[in-house]
């Protein structure tokens, strides 16, 4: 019933997971046992930071307000991102997006979640958070890179872990709550607890910008020097992706409508969302969007807002926009990404709610090409010496893909690096 996609439930590329991302990691492990995989000589631990919704969500309930009767008021931990069967119904769907939709304090000027909810990523420091997006296990997103690593030498809560984050949020969350605090501590442990070795910092899609805050706004440099081995973003939206602006007011001809309005609703709420939109002065005069109401170019992005009467994601830009994504992080850097795929970098929203390319350009499907080089410009903004950065731009080699051959033979020249 609910083979729809995740959160983008929508035709088009993004960086939330869609149908392109299951698909691609979808793979029989078993096809592991064909590759010629030789263990590294010497094992630098990996901290992963998720993808944009891609580790699973712990919810707890203290005597929440419910919009119906069917939903539970009070429950210990359960996992709520992703169990698709909160999503089989119209009112459980109600009940979970109650759940996760943040509101919008603005005593604090920050999204915090709903009275008596509690949110956690689940496993934070081992790995059962990324293995799959589901419950059910259906739809792998890492267990096939996972079970690669381990081959390599890598273990599991030892060398191998997860630096998880709630990706509701944005930069103006995570300067004042605990996740990259938590992120940091795990970083100390883990270089303790293997005699002294410098860890890699990976972040895929949305971790990269994240682990670029971490690295230039969060910790010093003396700390950097110490405890990181190299940065490895992958598939990072350094200048945002044009597909998020239309995912905040398009619902799917798919699946279910009231799955599909629902997490329009959520998308639109989210802090995480805001700091993704294209905002650096290449797109000022490119039309990102155009629908029934306008054209909307780079420029437009509060017209946009409010004429979708987005008043909480206007909030959320305005307080994100002041953080960077694109500072130097003054540490060993390993650009890697795809490169040679259409991407496309505007669109039009038809009143039958079809979607059409206005234009593409190079990328790697989902992130435009420019964005990821961001990533190589480090080399010209941090000692090159100290701090070298190296790039791996790989042939058609797909924002989503997290588990090829491809992917985990060009990860795996990295790790030798």
């Amino acid at each position: 019933m609910l083979n729809f996609c995740i959160l983008g439930i929508l035709s088009i590329e993004s960086l939330f997971f869609t149908e392109e991302i299951i698909k691609k990691a979808n793979r029989n492990p078993a096809d592991l046992e064909k590759m010629n995989i030789q263990k590294l000589k010497k094992i630098h631990p990996i901290i992963y930071l998720n993808a944009l919704m891609g580790h699973s969500l712990e919810a707890k309930l203290e005597n929440i307000k419910v919009p119906n009767w069917f939903c539970h008021k009070n429950s210990p931990f359960y996992t709520i991102w992703l169990d698709k069967k909160y999503f089989a119904l119209n009112v459980t769907t109600q009940c979970a997006v109650n759940v996760l939709k943040p509101h919008y304090d603005s005593k604090r000027n920050k999204i915090i979640n709903n009275p008596g909810v509690t949110i956690r990523p689940k496993d934070f420091g081992g790995m059962n958070g990324l293995r799959f997006i589901d419950v059910d296990k259906t739809e792998p997103y890492l267990n096939t890179t996972i079970q690669y690593l381990e081959k390599l030498g890598y273990v599991v809560g030892k060398t191998l872990r997860s630096g998880a984050f709630d990706w509701r949020k944005g930069p103006n969350e995570y300067i004042v709550d605990d996740d990259l605090k938590n992120i940091k501590k795990l970083i100390e442990d883990t270089y303790k607890e293997n005699g002294n070795t410098k860890v890699h910092l990976l972040g895929h899609s949305y971790g990269g910008p994240i682990g670029n805050f971490f690295l230039s706004d969060f910790v010093d440099q003396e700390w950097k020097d110490r405890f990181i081995k190299s940065f490895i973003p992958y598939g990072s939206a350094y200048d945002g992706s044009v597909s998020t602006m239309l995912q905040l007011v398009r619902t799917s001809n798919r699946g279910p409508s009231y799955v599909n309005k629902a997490f329009v609703e959520l998308a639109k709420s989210l802090s995480s969302t805001s700091w993704l939109l294209p905002t650096s002065d290449y797109w000022s005069e490119k039309i990102l969007v155009e629908t029934s109401k306008g054209k909307y170019y780079g420029k437009d992005l509060f017209q946009y807002f409010k004429d979708y009467n987005m008043e909480m994601m206007m909030q959320n830009h305005k307080n994100n926009l002041r953080f960077s994504k694109t500072k130097a992080p003054n540490v060993p850097v390993n650009c890697f990404y795809g490169i040679n795929i259409p991407t496309i970098t505007g669109y039009k929203l038809n009143e039958d709610n079809s979607v059409q390319a206005l234009h593409r350009e190079d990328g790697d499907g989902t992130v435009p090409l420019r964005g990821l080089k961001v990533c190589d410009s480090f080399s010209r903004r941090q000692n090159p010496i100290k701090y070298p950065v190296k790039i791996f731009a790989i042939d058609k080699l797909h924002h989503a893909d997290v588990s090829s051959e491809l992917f985990l033979n060009s990860l795996t020249s990295i790790l030798n690096e």
